[in-house]
């Protein structure tokens, strides 16, 4: 099996969403691994921290994932306040993932911290549930279709972690 270096894979995934839903506007990040951490992937201001969680993610959890850490990173890079304290997600957040076509659902000690690409089967209550900025959901859906993700090569070596 063939090796992957994982920071230039994790790079070129960001890359790749960068052009695709935010125009390459966002600042290149840099991926930390800290397998001690009790977390899939953490924006710390500096870096994405891949912890000890990331090995559980699907694929389409990954990316969601990965762009969940780019919304901190454009926020940041636009001066928005999008987190408080303990990890709070604000609604500067909520508004840049609208914006690029996610549904938001407020989680009652996270915030506005859950995006996703379809609507929340599971969220009982409507006011809970922002949905994406009109047109918006359908590029989203697009470029999740095409994201340049080598999708066997990230399973062969998601499993050998595990």
């Amino acid at each position: 099996m063939p090796e992957i270096n994982w920071m230039r894979y994790f790079e070129a995934v960001f890359d790749s969403l960068n052009a695709s839903l935010f125009a390459g506007a966002i600042p290149t990040a840099k991926f930390a691994f800290d397998i001690s951490k009790k977390f899939a992937m953490r924006w710390d201001r500096e870096r994405i921290v891949i912890g000890s969680e990331f090995v559980s993610l699907n694929i389409l959890d990954f990316i969601i994932s990965v762009i969940h850490e780019m919304i901190h990173i454009q926020c940041q890079a636009m001066r928005l306040d999008d987190l408080g304290i303990n990890q709070y997600h604000k609604r500067d957040f909520m508004k840049v993932a609208l914006s690029l076509g996610f549904y938001v659902v407020k989680h009652k000690n996270q915030g506005w911290s859950i995006i996703s690409p379809v609507p929340p089967r599971n969220a009982t209550d409507s006011h809970a549930v922002k949905v994406p900025i009109a047109g918006s959901n359908r590029l989203l859906l697009d470029v999740l279709d095409n994201v340049n993700v080598d999708v066997e090569g990230l399973r062969r070596e998601m499993a050998s972690l595990r």
